[in-house]
C-alpha cells in the first residue's frame, strides 16, 4: 500500500493546480494578458503557476487488479497568475485509478471551493491523464472547467490546461504550469 499512497502525494499536486486556475480577486475583468471580445463576451488568456499547500484527507485507497483506485482525497493549495494579477486558495476532492506498476492512469474530481480575498467563490471540475516520461519522470495534463459562483467571481468561467511534470511520484511541493482562457459574459 506504501505505492499506492506515493501516487496519490504526486496526485494531489497535480490536481490542485489545475483547480486554483479559476480563481479572481478583482470584480472588474482583467487588463492583462491578451484579451479579445467576441459576442459581447470578452476572452483572456492567462497562465498561472501551482503550489501545493497541503492534504486535508488522504481518502480512501484500495488496490485492485493491479491499479491503486483513489476516491475523495481532499487537498490544498494556491495558484498565482501575474498575466492577469489574481491568486486564490482552494479546495479540491481527487480521484484517480492509476497502475500501481507505472503510476499512470486516469484522473478526475471537482473543486469544492475556491475562495479569493475579497471573498469570490469559485467550483468545478477536472479530468486528464497521467503518463510516464523519460527520466523516469510523470507528465499529468488536466483538463479544467469553473464557474464564478458567488462574489466577486459570479458570471466569470474558466477554461484551462495543466501540465505538472515530476521525477518523484511523492513529491508534494512542486508547482505546475497553467493555461487558458477567462470568460467575461458580463463585460463591466
Amino acid at each position: 500500500m506504501k505505492g499506492s499512497t506515493t501516487v496519490v502525494r504526486m496526485l494531489h499536486g497535480v490536481v490542485l493546480g489545475v483547480a486554483l486556475a479559476a480563481c479572481s480577486e478583482s470584480p472588474v475583468a482583467p487588463t492583462a494578458g491578451p484579451a479579445f471580445a467576441k459576442g459581447g463576451v470578452t476572452f483572456t488568456e492567462f497562465t498561472a503557476t501551482y503550489v501545493a499547500t497541503g492534504l486535508l484527507d488522504p481518502g480512501t485507497q484500495k488496490v485492485e487488479a493491479g491499479v491503486v483506485e483513489t476516491r475523495g482525497l481532499t487537498a490544498t493549495g494556491m495558484v498565482i497568475s501575474t498575466t492577469l494579477g489574481i491568486s486564490c486558495n482552494a479546495v479540491v476532492e481527487i480521484n484517480s485509478d492509476l497502475l500501481l506498476s507505472n503510476a499512470t492512469g486516469p484522473v478526475w474530481g471537482k473543486m469544492i471551493e475556491c475562495v479569493t480575498a475579497d471573498e469570490g467563490v469559485w467550483a468545478g471540475s477536472f479530468d486528464g491523464y497521467r503518463v510516464m516520461s523519460t527520466g523516469p519522470s510523470w507528465v499529468t495534463t488536466l483538463k479544467l472547467v469553473f464557474r464564478g459562483v458567488s462574489g466577486s467571481a459570479r458570471g466569470y468561467q474558466v477554461r484551462a490546461t495543466q501540465v505538472a511534470t515530476s521525477n518523484d511520484p511523492a513529491n508534494l511541493g512542486f508547482t505546475a504550469d497553467i493555461s487558458g482562457v477567462l470568460f467575461d459574459p458580463n463585460p463591466r
